[in-house]
């Protein structure tokens, strides 16, 4: 290696078991976790033969898992980690949310040709998204992606993804407006649809559908379904809102949509993570694979021949 890590976790421990500041540290330098209920060691999918971090969604990002590290992304900085990522549905705007710097998160979702993009977006997912040049080679979801990051120029970020331990070839997403300087650095799995904001005033088909996903859960009555957003479909909202420990301000955005889908029984593939690294500005490359122990002694040696 060329280069020296600033800091380096495995993110491996106890298959089962829900990760903790503690267990993290055990695995490498440290970090913390936050809400970590939907997260758990696991061994479906292990990289180096380590067992890695599954993060399943929840109801809206401060509700996901979050995996934490501070002080290591002050510019120039470089990282690295490897992200099991599903195959997920296309063409209805749904997202993960696999990693956030700062104020800004990394956007990642399946192209219609089974490939995995990435966009970057404000801390506010309904405005619109940073949109990257984007070159190289794709790299299909459904298996473990290396994502390493080069911050050396002031919001300007360049990201690449590889297939697993690749080197030569990759995809690789350049991004003009983004800071990543400053906060924490976090890997989570958020999911979400991008979906026009619903309010008061609005009114037809998506609001109907909107009724009637409020029906289907208890948060209307049956027949309401009139495609008018009204008294009784704001109060509906602010009582969802206020249950789920959403921002209760009565308009049903990305977030709000999102936690409905998942308190309706939504099932949506988990992601992994694992070797997250940082170092200073150098691209990291791939994990080294361990370096197998010597063989233990033996402690009879057999001795073949004559002796004197």
């Amino acid at each position: 290696m060329s280069w020296t890590l600033a800091f380096e976790n495995t993110l491996t421990g106890p298959v089962g078991q829900v990760p903790t500041d503690n267990s993290l540290t055990a695995s490498g330098d440290p970090m913390t976790v936050t809400t970590p209920g939907h997260s758990e060691y696991s061994d479906t999918y292990t990289l180096h033969n380590l067992n890695t971090i599954q993060i399943k969604t929840g109801k809206h990002r401060q509700e996901t898992p979050r995996l934490s590290v501070s002080g290591f992304n002050d510019l120039p900085f470089s990282i690295r980690w490897y992200c099991w990522f599903p195959q997920i549905p296309t063409g209805n705007g749904e997202r993960r949310w696999i990693a956030r710097f700062g104020d800004v998160g990394l956007i990642a979702h399946q192209t219609s040709y089974g490939n995995l993009y990435l966009q970057m977006s404000p801390a506010d997912i309904a405005a619109d998204e940073i949109s990257p040049t984007a070159s190289g080679v794709a790299q299909p979801v459904g298996q473990w992606l290396r994502i390493e990051a080069q911050y050396t120029t002031t919001n300007n970020p360049v990201f690449r993804v590889f297939s697993e331990h690749q080197e030569d070839e990759y995809r690789e997403f350049s991004f003009a407006g983004a800071d990543l300087s400053g906060g924490d650095v976090q890997l989570t799995g958020y999911r979400y649809r991008r979906r026009t904001l619903i309010q008061w005033g609005s009114s037809g088909q998506a609001v109907t559908e909107l009724q009637e996903e409020l029906i289907a859960i208890g948060y209307l009555p049956s027949g309401s379904a009139d495609g008018v957003y009204g008294d009784q479909l704001y109060n509906a909202i602010m009582a969802f809102q206020t249950d789920h420990g959403l921002t209760a301000d009565g308009a049903a955005g990305n977030e709000t949509r999102a936690a409905i889908d998942v308190v309706r029984g939504g099932a949506y593939p988990p992601l992994y993570m694992s070797h997250l690294a940082f170092a200073d500005g150098t691209w990291i490359g791939p994990e080294p694979a361990p370096i197998p122990p010597l063989p233990e002694p033996n402690p009879y040696p057999i001795s073949i021949g004559l002796t004197a």
